[in-house]
This record gives C-alpha cells, sequence and structure tokens, in this order.
C-alpha cells in the first residue's frame, strides 16, 4: 500500500478521507462504504477522472451490477501495479500486472464462467513472442494492459475498446508504428478504414493471446504456412470473393505455381509422381524420367509439368491413343 501523501501539513489521503472520522464502520460490514461500488466513489473522491473511466468501463459496469467477480479498485491495486518508480524493473512490474489479470480470468471460476474465451487462449499468452520476451526481461513487450487498457478497458465488440477490430491498429502500433503505417495504407487497411468488415487487421493474421514469430514454423505468417492458413480461408472464400467481386481460386492457383511448390518440395514431388503414374496407368508399362527429380527442381521446369498436367486431365484418351511421350523430353 502507498504511503499517504499530502500538502503542507495536510494528508490528502490519509486514514479518515477513505474511513470517515466518529462515523466509522467496519469494512466486513454491509453498511461499509469500502465495499464494491461504494468504494468507486470514496476512491473517485480524488481520482475522478479514473472513475469516470472505470465506471464507463465493463468491470465498472460489472461492479454497479453487483455481478460475483467484477473487480474494485483495491482488487487491483492492493498490488504495486499502478505506477513504475526508479529503480523497479519494467519487465516484473510487467509480469506483476499480468498476474493481476490472471487471477481473475485465469483462476476465478466465477470469472471464467461469463467470458467466452477458453483458459487456453488466456494462458497462451505466456508461450507468445509478447509473454517470452517479457519473461526474459524484455520490458518493452506488450502484456495484457498494454493491448486492453486498465481502466478503460472494454470488451472487443465494444467500439471504443483498444482491441475492437476498427482499433487493433493503433494498439499494435504504438509499438509497430512502420508497419502499422504500411498497413494503413494497404488494400486490406484502406478497406478496413472504409468500414470493410471482412478486412483482415493485425490479429486475423497474426494471432492475438499466442502470437508467434514469423520465423516459427508454428506461427500462422510462417513462409511456409502464410498463403493455406492466412490468405487461402479469405481468397478461397465463395462468400466473400462474390461480394467482393474477386476471383476465389487464388489460393488454388498459387498452390500450383513455381512459388507455391516452391513452398513444399514433398508436395512438388507428389505432381511429379501423379504425371509419371497417368502415364504409366495409359501405357501400361512405367515410364522412367530422363532425369532425376532434383535435377528437374534446380532446372525450373516444374511450370511446364503442371501445363502438362492439365492438358492430360482434360483429354487423357487422346493421350492414350497417340502414346504421347513428349511431356519428357523436355526433360
Amino acid at each position: 500500500m502507498l504511503k499517504a501523501k499530502g500538502q503542507g501539513n495536510v494528508l490528502v489521503a490519509a486514514c479518515k478521507q477513505c474511513h470517515g472520522t466518529h462515523n466509522v464502520v467496519a469494512v466486513k460490514s454491509t453498511d461499509a462504504k469500502q465495499r464494491g461500488a461504494h468504494l468507486i466513489e470514496i476512491c473517485g473522491a480524488c481520482h475522478t477522472k479514473v472513475k469516470d473511466t472505470f465506471v464507463a468501463s465493463e468491470h465498472g459496469k460489472a461492479l454497479a451490477g453487483a455481478i460475483t467477480g467484477a473487480p474494485d479498485c483495491i482488487t487491483c491495486h492492493r498490488n504495486p501495479i499502478s505506477k513504475i518508480s526508479a529503480g523497479i524493473d519494467t519487465a516484473q512490474f510487467k509480469l506483476a500486472q499480468e498476474k493481476v489479470c490472471l487471477s481473475c480470468h485465469l483462476d476465478d471460476p466465477n470469472v471464467r464462467a461469463r467470458t467466452s474465451q477458453t483458459a487456453g487462449f488466456i494462458a497462451s499468452y505466456d508461450a507468445s513472442v509478447h509473454g517470452f520476451a517479457i519473461a526474459h526481461g524484455n520490458g518493452k513487450a506488450a502484456n495484457c494492459v498494454d493491448c486492453h487498457g486498465s481502466h478503460e478497458m472494454n470488451k472487443g465488440t465494444n467500439p471504443s475498446s483498444r482491441v475492437n477490430k476498427q482499433n487493433i491498429t493503433q494498439t499494435c502500433g504504438k509499438c509497430h508504428a512502420a508497419i502499422a503505417a504500411a498497413f494503413q495504407s494497404s488494400i486490406h487497411g484502406v478497406a478496413l478504414q472504409k468500414g470493410v468488415t471482412e478486412a483482415p487487421t493485425c490479429t486475423n493474421c497474426h494471432g492475438e493471446h499466442n502470437i508467434l514469430k514469423h520465423t516459427d514454423p508454428k506461427s500462422p505468417v510462417a513462409a511456409g504456412n502464410v498463403s493455406l492458413q492466412v490468405c487461402s480461408p479469405c481468397h478461397s472464400s465463395v462468400k466473400l470473393s462474390q461480394k467482393y467481386g474477386f476471383t476465389s481460386d487464388r489460393y488454388q492457383s498459387f498452390a500450383d505455381s513455381y512459388h507455391g511448390l516452391a513452398g513444399s518440395m514433398v508436395r512438388w514431388k507428389l505432381q511429379i509422381a501423379r504425371v509419371v503414374m497417368v502415364f504409366t496407368i495409359l501405357n501400361r508399362r512405367p515410364i522412367q524420367l530422363r532425369v532425376s527429380v532434383k535435377t528437374i527442381w534446380r532446372r525450373h521446369v516444374e511450370s511446364v509439368i503442371l501445363e502438362q498436367m492439365k492438358i492430360l486431365q482434360k483429354d487423357l484418351y487422346i493421350l492414350s491413343q497417340k502414346q504421347d511421350k513428349t511431356i519428357f523430353s523436355i526433360l
């Protein structure tokens, strides 16, 4: 608990300012003003702006509604989490803030029963790039308060929330300013600013609590995952393509291209195997490639093979009659 301070010989926040004088009542009493929503009024007598912000927040509304588990001022501020002073380690300070948030959102069954997020989703922050950085001493990494706010915390569906879809770019941009600026001028950023709710923002691609480095193979934006896990869900959507006038086969066309195949050598080898299999079936005898798959890869001729595969699929009968093996003459 912070020491009482004042001006001159007058204390601004001493015992009587909160508990009263001759009318002191035990805090355990139902008549005590130092409990629940009444406490907000006592603290708000000095902290007016903070009180007004808190009352309008999701926590403040829950407290006013006497919902079990709703936090009041003391719930959070009994811990030294409100102001960092000289000599305090920033990373440890942020870890302390996280611990307070998790004491309700992860450890209190009354709170968890009313929230849509699972315990696994909430706890996944610790393994994220942000959680890992703070745990290893990087005080600049984002924690709960950096993204969700403190007294002004609101659900993501609230337009004023820091994590509302329309505000995510500004929230992330506090740390990632250059990337946020580039995104704002992109086709996705411009669409989002125009109110297109289907347009992606930072969290649609990178995730939320479980954000990982782009070099992590488990990250959705890792080179081997981004086309299938991030781009495909929207750009393969018939519903979105019809609504916004783009073709829904863009992911598939990329997946079949040189660059798409380069992202998955195994898949590329399977494409070669399909060609060999088709000719083997049609000719009733195996056909040997004149060079190895590895050599073909170096020569970058898979685009030609894919083109021939499309021909095979369209006209297998003609190929079977002509016993056409010209596809292999280029290898």
